[in-house]
Parts: structure tokens; C-alpha cells; sequence
């Protein structure tokens, strides 16, 4: 897995969002990719698995401000922990 280095952040190449020349079709076209090859291969062919995992409406029902105080006293990572905070504040 390559990395490319932009602004100073380095990003792997299977990072898609907020990236210049990078949309969802980008995203997905190396899934596809692996999944038309292994249709294509002799058997048994290799097998692709793909877990998609929505959290538009996760955290609706939750109190925010308890579930962020919660999360702020696990051992988490601190950059997990803000990345579920600006995630949630939006």
C-alpha cells in the first residue's frame, strides 16, 4: 500500500474521502476490480468479503454530551476519542 504525502498529512492510497480527483466511484472501483477477477479465476476461486457499515443514525437516540464523557474516561486513544468527538458534533 502506497502512501503519498500532501500538506504534510501522509494519506494511503485507499484513502477517497475528502481527497482532490477521488469520489466514491474511485472508492469502490478496486472492489469491483477484486471482485470481477475472482469470478474470472479457475476454482476455487478467491473470495471477497465486504462488511458495509452505515452510522448516519447510530448515535440519533443518544445524549451526545453523556456519550462523549463516557467515551472520555475508556482508554481509547486520544485521536479515536476526537475523531468520534467531531464526528458527532458534525
Amino acid at each position: 500500500v502506497g502512501i503519498r504525502v500532501k500538506d504534510s498529512f501522509a494519506l494511503d492510497d485507499s484513502q477517497h474521502g475528502f481527497c482532490s480527483q477521488r469520489s466514491t466511484t474511485s472508492a469502490l472501483l478496486p472492489l469491483v476490480t477484486t471482485i470481477a477477477d475472482g469470478f474470472n479465476e479457475a476454482k476455487p476461486p478467491k473470495r471477497t468479503l465486504v462488511a458495509a457499515i452505515d452510522l448516519s443514525k447510530a448515535f440519533d437516540m443518544v445524549n451526545h454530551d453523556i456519550l462523549l464523557n463516557k467515551i472520555g474516561e475508556t482508554p481509547l486513544h486520544p485521536n479515536i476519542k476526537r475523531w468520534l468527538s467531531t464526528y458527532l458534533r458534525g
